[in-house]
């Protein structure tokens, strides 16, 4: 798994979102690094 701080940052960002916990924070950050860029 990728970490380095800018993902813990976005992660940390995901996961003060309302009803977003800090695993689903994490899946997010990750699924927006693994998308294609033509998305």
């Amino acid at each position: 798994m990728i970490s380095c701080e800018p993902v813990a940052s976005l992660i940390e960002a995901f996961s003060k979102l309302p009803g977003i916990g800090p695993k689903s924070a994490q899946r997010l950050a990750y699924y927006l690094l693994r998308r294609p860029d033509e998305e």
